[in-house]
């Protein structure tokens, strides 16, 4: 696609990431009420996620009619032969937006024929926009990229609330950690060099994590498995196993540090 063409589109793509964010912030404006996918309650669901989903499947598939739609909370719509697909999570981050956090956000992956075309991840409660393309990565309307940090001591880590409460990130206390919120929120973070790692060893969805993938390798970083090799996202119910996000320096050294670190559980559907 050529460069003024795929501006056009991931401004539109931009916009219909803001409604989708003005749509989470009216539910959160009165009473937040979730329901719970799950038996264990570890993975809630409200009017917000529904609301947003139903706003960026209308928008999206009117960006590129026939595309497909394929989402957290919907199945795959649009035309079964259509070279676009929209890999979207409306609200990830369900916990925090909740609890009043501001650390949950719309994100929105393009792709074409199965490769990556745009990334857009939208925080509503900061009204911060990372997105990219190959060309590169924009914080707001500022280019990013990720850090130069060349070392894992001292390095600063997004860490999840769940699991460092778990106590899954007690053996790396020789890290900078910030507990931080929505899986797609700590990629993006780590895309626009406001981090220099984070990492998961539980499974994540690819609605979750397929945006911000896109965005730290666009900026840049890293994105491996625990054993270093490249993770691939297609629009699937299957879910990513665990990952490693950096922005590459560390990569090496984080891929060694977890080495013998078992992988965590698996409490979603």
């Amino acid at each position: 696609m050529e460069a003024a063409g795929l501006s056009v589109l991931i401004n539109q793509t931009i916009r219909a990431c803001q409604a989708a964010g003005k749509a989470i912030e009216s539910v959160r404006a009165g009473d937040v009420i979730a329901d719970y996918k799950d038996d264990a309650g570890a993975d809630p669901v409200t009017a917000a996620d529904y609301a947003a989903d139903t706003l960026l499947k209308k928008e999206l598939t009117t960006i590129i009619p026939g595309s497909c739609y394929f989402g957290e909370e919907s199945d795959e719509e649009g035309v079964a032969d259509n070279p676009y697909c929209w890999i979207v999570d409306p609200l990830d981050g369900t916990k925090e937006f909740i609890r009043n956090i501001p650390e949950y956000v719309v994100s929105v992956l393009l792709q074409k024929d199965g490769e990556d075309i745009l990334a857009v991840i939208y925080n509503p409660a900061t009204q911060t926009t990372i997105s990219g393309t190959a060309h590169g990565v924009l914080l707001d309307d500022m280019p990013a990229e990720v850090t130069h940090h060349g070392e894992l001591k001292g390095a600063r880590a997004l860490a999840s609330r769940t699991e460092t409460e778990a106590g899954e990130w007690d053996k790396f206390d020789d890290l900078d950690l910030v507990t931080t919120g929505s899986v797609a929120w700590k990629c993006a973070l780590v895309a626009a060099g406001q981090a220099d790692l984070t990492f998961t060893l539980r499974p994540r969805h690819v609605w979750d994590v397929g945006a911000g993938f896109a965005l730290v390798r666009w900026a840049g970083g890293r994105i491996s498995n625990k054993e270093g090799h490249d993770i691939a996202i297609t629009p699937t119910h299957k879910k990513v196993r665990c990952f490693l996000a950096s922005n590459g320096l560390v990569h090496d050294e984080l891929v060694a540090r977890l080495a013998d670190v078992p992988l965590g559980p698996d409490r979603r559907n």
